[in-house]
């Protein structure tokens, strides 16, 4: 069966364990919070950690970038959500 899970995000890097091939499906705020959403299996029993950096505009990333995920604005701040290896 698949659904959607929510996971919160922290400020610089997060380690998620996750089922694998969830696909991240949204970043946003919730009640000021950063979170992401994700559809995932939940047959699929294997898991894997998932590395997300959380940046703000002129932030440097340090990381190998894998995928970018998403931004948001927070009053006046922007963020900006990547999967890192």
């Amino acid at each position: 069966m698949k659904v959607v899970h929510k996971c919160p995000i922290h400020v610089d890097l997060t380690a998620l364990g996750m089922r694998k091939g969830a696909d991240v499906c949204y970043f946003g705020m919730q009640d000021g919070e950063p979170m992401i959403w994700a559809l995932v299996d939940t047959e699929e029993i294997e898991t894997e950690t998932r590395l997300f950096r959380f940046v703000g505009t002129g932030q440097e990333i340090r990381d190998s970038i894998k995928e970018y995920v998403g931004s948001v604005i927070d009053g006046r701040f922007v963020w900006h959500l990547y999967e890192v290896e």
